[in-house]
C-alpha cells in the first residue's frame, strides 16, 4: 500500500506532495492528528500526535505491518526479518532484545526526523518508547516505557550555543555507550550529563554576576 492510497482511504487532507493529515481511526479524533507520509525507503510512515500506538492504528485500519510497504517483495523481506528476529530471540533472548532496541531506537529517530526535519537530531525518550513498543510487538516481550529524559523536560538545551561543548565533555566523562536494559529503562546518558554541565555553567555565570553586582 502507498501513503497516497491510505490517505484516500482515510479521507485525509493533503499537506504537501507526499504528506497528509487525517482523523486517527484508533481513537475518537475530533481534530485530525494522524500524520501520513511517504518514507525514503518506500514505507508508509504513520504518526498519531495524540499518542496512539502503531499496532492500534493498523488494527483500526484492518492492516498488517507489512501493508505499510509499497511492494510485495519488500513485504516478504520484512516478514523474513521478523521471523529471523524471533528465531534469534528463542536462542539468545537478552542479546537479541538489546540488539533490536539499539537498531530500532535509531530507526525511530530517523522516522521522527522525516516527519519533523526541524526537530533536534538527538535520540529522545519517545524514540526509546517507540522502539520498545516495536520490540514488544515483534517478540512478545513486556519492556516498560521510559520517562522523558531529564534534559528533555527542561528548556531546549540542544539549542544553546554551549550544548556541543557540553556533549563533548559529557562523552569524555562517561566513556560508554548507553544501551537500554531489560530490567530498567535508561536514565543516565550523555545528553543528561551534558544538561547537568550546562546548568553548572549557568549557575557559575549567575554566581559571578552576583559577586560583581555586590562589588
Amino acid at each position: 500500500m502507498t501513503a497516497a492510497a491510505l490517505a484516500q482511504r482515510l479521507d485525509a487532507r493533503s499537506l504537501s506532495r507526499d504528506k497528509w493529515i487525517a482523523r486517527c481511526p484508533a481513537h475518537d479524533d475530533r481534530r485530525p492528528s494522524l500524520a501520513i507520509a511517504d518514507g525514503r525507503d518506500g514505507r508508509v510512515l504513520l504518526r498519531c500526535w495524540a499518542g496512539c500506538e502503531l499496532d492500534a492504528i493498523l488494527g483500526a485500519c484492518s492492516l498488517r505491518l507489512t501493508d505499510l510497504f509499497a511492494d510485495s517483495g519488500e513485504s516478504k523481506k520484512v516478514d523474513a526479518q521478523i521471523a529471523e528476529s524471533r528465531r534469534a530471540f528463542r536462542k539468545a533472548p537478552r542479546a537479541t532484545v538489546e540488539a533490536m532496541l539499539t537498531r530500532e531506537v535509531q530507526r525511530q529517530r530517523i522516522s521522527r526526523l522525516e516527519h519533523d526535519p526541524d526537530d533536534a537530531d538527538l535520540v529522545r525518550g519517545r524514540d526509546h518508547n517507540a522502539a520498545r513498543r516495536r520490540v514488544n510487538q515483534i517478540l512478545g516481550t513486556k519492556l516498560k516505557p521510559v520517562q522523558d529524559f531529564w534534559w528533555e523536560t527542561c528548556p531546549p538545551h540542544d539549542r544553546d550555543p554551549l550544548w556541543p561543548l557540553c556533549l563533548q565533555r559529557a562523552a569524555a566523562e562517561l566513556r560508554w555507550t548507553n544501551l537500554p536494559s531489560l530490567e530498567r529503562p535508561p536514565r543516565v546518558d550523555i545528553e543528561d550529563r551534558a544538561a547537568e554541565i550546562l546548568h553548572e555553567f549557568a549557575r557559575s555565570d549567575a554566581a559571578t554576576g552576583a559577586i560583581r553586582a555586590a562589588a
